[in-house]
């Protein structure tokens, strides 16, 4: 059971829904990474397989071929033409064409996921101001919205090359390691399947945390757009092991921007914001300047509105000047 807001808003301010990260687009960005996770492994274990039977005769007569004790510095053979020599080389120009196939999905998915995201934070965050202001709000594209969502791709992009990366290593050493201790085919494809398992594990991770932090910043940037300057701190609540810190910020007003944007957190002597620290799905709500509906306020509601068009404007101009 989530807990109550506790009475720290202040009177002057009502607080919007709460925005929270699009459950969907967390599903489908997971369910895409690991389809491509997994047809990187399917391909590396039906040609580390092959490999392997092909080379395990070669394997096993260049080790025995002189006993460690009779050779001496003339008669080491070649590390060169070693079968491990051949088979990291092989796994080597098929990592390469991996890699390529990341570099591409990578910018592609990025692109995408940063779309859905700005989409949808787009939507909750009108519809929370909305809820206040009983009025829907425009947005318009910004340099900070642009520079925002520049940057999320830019950091997913990163990351889905990295699993690339770092697949490569943990292969070509798991290779090595079989070939330099002798081990069959099946436990190298133990071995194989357990990265695959990490490797899935992590995809899941990536999208849960980044969807957190995409929905956090797109949602800021657009409530500072429109004159919003602070929110209420909301705790999922979902987390099997809550942060103690987290669970005291619940209901915590802060600001958005400046020197000490988000609250203290002891816990890593920083200010930070929800969905910030790594697999964070705390959120937050807008805190929107408060007024009344009734009609003798009617003229301050087109005031704010017309306000919020000019910034809009003037936003917009500047960014494509």
């Amino acid at each position: 059971m989530k807990a109550p807001i506790p009475r720290l808003i202040p009177k002057n301010t009502r607080m919007g829904l709460p925005i929270r990260a699009n459950a969907g687009i967390e599903a489908e960005y997971k369910k895409r990474l690991q389809a491509l996770i997994g047809n990187m492994f399917a391909s590396l274990n039906h040609w580390l397989s092959a490999e392997y039977r092909r080379q395990q005769e070669k394997i096993l007569a260049y080790d025995a071929a002189t006993p460690w004790w009779r050779l001496t510095l003339d008669r080491v053979p070649a590390f060169d033409a070693s079968p491990a020599r051949g088979m990291r080389d092989a796994l080597r120009r098929r990592m390469r064409q991996w890699h390529e196939e990341f570099d591409e999905a990578a910018v592609r998915y990025a692109t995408w996921f940063a779309n859905r995201a700005n989409a949808t934070a787009t939507l909750a965050t009108g519809a929370s101001i909305a809820h206040v202001v009983g009025f829907a709000v425009q947005f318009k594209p910004t340099r900070a919205m642009n520079n925002a969502m520049q940057s999320i791709i830019a950091e997913n992009v990163g990351l889905i090359k990295n699993i690339s990366d770092q697949t490569k290593f943990q292969i070509e050493g798991m290779v090595m390691r079989s070939v330099r201790s002798g081990r069959d085919l099946a436990g190298l494809k133990a071995d194989l399947e357990k990265i695959f398992d990490d490797n899935k594990a992590r995809a899941a991770r990536i999208a849960r945390d980044q969807n957190n932090k995409a929905t956090e910043a797109l949602s800021s940037v657009r409530m500072k757009s429109v004159g919003i300057t602070k929110a209420v701190w909301i705790h999922s609540g979902v987390a099997r092991q809550p942060r103690p810190t987290h669970v005291a910020m619940h209901g915590k007003p802060f600001d958005l921007s400046g020197e000490n944007a988000g609250l203290y957190d002891s816990a890593v002597k920083r200010f930070v914001l929800p969905g910030e620290e790594p697999l964070c799905d705390c959120t937050k709500a807008p805190l929107v300047p408060a007024f009344s509906r009734g009609p003798a306020d009617i003229k301050t509601v087109q005031a704010v509105a017309a306000r919020i068009r000019e910034r809009d404007k003037a936003a917009r101009e500047g960014m494509f000047a």
